[in-house]
């Protein structure tokens, strides 16, 4: 069996949205080829007679290295081929080739970034596009066949996150974990054994994160504070105080409409678990929802008018990037107050959630 190979740019195939055209090793086989991409590259960065990325490319040095060793594996792998029975045509050894030991997980990585962005998940899509974003820049090129993710990769990755970018160990951990759910998925998609996943053989622990949460008396500093209604400050701290005395989370506050509320109970769909739930309210929210002058045309409007969107119209991406800004806005606001009111503690709208207290009706 003679095979001939090539390292070639694809021309007919560069991407209309990045511009850039596979690096594939041409193989052929009896008069008949195939491809193995390797990377993907913008043709002006290309020598196609050297076979080389140019020095125009500011990463040249790390690519080209990558790309030999790839090309070398590959170059390996055809040659215990070539010395084996059973491949003699382009399509058995197409299949081998493109085999799911070869599947690209920063690919996989991708299409889920896309998927998450697509269904409104922005807080999701936020913390896998981090933890991606990282990754990339630990291989300094975008892409990584599942095969070479092993346990020593997992390590020493995890190190270079503690000691490069001194992250710490729980940001590590989520991370990781993130990675690891990310695997487990390519592993499920490709039919891979579960048993061969490198991260069977590794643990990333959370530590304990002490809880901040107010006092009785640090929450009397709070509502004792001298503020001016219809100011920002006034309404963050009205919200802070709703967070408090319900348990409601924040993106749930904030979309909450007087639609919503019939004077005894807040009645809403949750935005975290798409399950509608009904919170009767104890007098010190009657009394901060009584505090904001409202209309009969009024029950399509927000309580507290921080989010620059309507629920009821704009996309799941604009809602999540809205809660997102306007709960930025509010916990920089809380922390002042938290300082005025002489509260050392750094609170946020998380840390009303901490709190279990028990009010009479």
């Amino acid at each position: 069996m003679t095979i001939s190979k090539k390292l070639v740019m694809r021309m007919d195939h560069i991407s209309a949205k990045t511009h850039e055209a596979p690096i594939c090793l041409r193989i052929t086989l009896n008069r008949q080829t195939t491809y193995k991409t390797i990377y993907r590259l913008k043709p002006e960065y290309w020598n196609q007679n050297r076979q080389l990325v140019t020095r125009k490319h500011p990463n040249y040095a790390e690519l080209n290295t990558f790309i030999e060793k790839e090309v070398a594996d590959i170059e390996k792998w055809l040659l215990m081929l070539n010395s084996s029975t059973g491949i003699n045509d382009i399509g058995s050894m197409r299949r081998k080739i493109h085999s799911v030991n070869s599947c690209d997980f920063l690919e996989h990585a991708k299409g889920t970034l896309d998927t998450l962005l697509s269904n409104g998940q922005y807080c999701s899509y936020k913390n896998y596009h981090a933890a991606i974003s990282k990754l990339i820049k630990y291989l300094n090129h975008s892409h990584l066949p599942i095969n070479k993710i092993t346990s020593d990769f997992i390590e020493n990755y995890a190190l270079y996150l503690k000691n490069t970018l001194h992250n710490k160990k729980n940001t590590i951990t989520e991370n990781m974990k993130i990675l690891e759910k990310l695997l487990l998925e390519t592993y499920n998609s490709q039919g891979l054994k579960a048993a061969d996943n490198p991260f069977i053989k590794t643990s990333f622990t959370r530590e304990q994160a002490e809880r901040c949460y107010l006092e009785e008396s640090e929450l009397d500093q709070l509502i004792s504070l001298k503020l001016t209604p219809g100011t920002i400050p006034f309404d963050v701290r009205n919200i802070f105080l709703t967070e408090c005395y319900t348990g409601l989370r924040i993106s749930d506050i904030l979309r909450l409409k007087w639609s919503n509320y019939d004077g005894a109970h807040i009645s809403i769909v949750m935005k975290k678990t798409g399950s509608k739930i009904t919170v009767p309210i104890i007098r010190k929210v009657q009394n901060i929802f009584d505090g904001y002058v409202q209309q009969p045309s009024d029950c399509e409007k927000y309580i507290f008018n921080f989010l620059k969107v309507d629920i009821d119209s704009a996309s799941k991406i604009d809602i999540s990037k809205a809660i997102i800004s306007a709960t930025v806005l509010i916990n920089n606001h809380l922390k002042k107050l938290a300082k005025k009111a002489g509260i050392s503690k750094n609170i946020s709208t998380h840390t009303a959630r901490h709190r279990i207290l028990s009010f009479a009706l």
